[in-house]
């Protein structure tokens, strides 16, 4: 559970910053390639007053999970709105890989 977690962790930064117009997809540490693909296809729209905000995960906590497969809830604010981050975490070829996010 605990190499489960250090994934998501390694994820959600650059991810957040992916999600704020700040970084490419492929920049995503931890993540499995199907889901890079998948939001290098679709990145987001950001307008600039949303781009300029700095978000930080405030909190990790396991919201479910089974054998070889872990689900997560970030806490995430960018001192304007505080919202959750539903992603999960599978053990793929020994190692623990972001497969999905909300």
């Amino acid at each position: 559970m605990r190499a489960a977690g250090r994934a998501a962790q390694v994820f959600l930064g650059p991810y957040l910053l992916y999600t704020y117009g700040r970084a490419e997809a492929s920049h995503i540490p931890a993540a499995d390639p199907g889901l890079v693909a998948q939001l290098a296809a679709n990145p987001p729209d950001v307008p600039p007053s949303v781009r300029s905000r700095h978000p930080r995960v405030t909190s990790l906590s396991v919201s479910g999970g089974q054998a070889g497969r872990v689900a997560f809830e970030a806490a995430v604010t960018d001192g304007v709105i505080t919202y959750a981050v539903p992603l999960t975490v599978t053990l793929e070829e020994n190692r623990w890989l972001v497969t999905s996010v909300q």
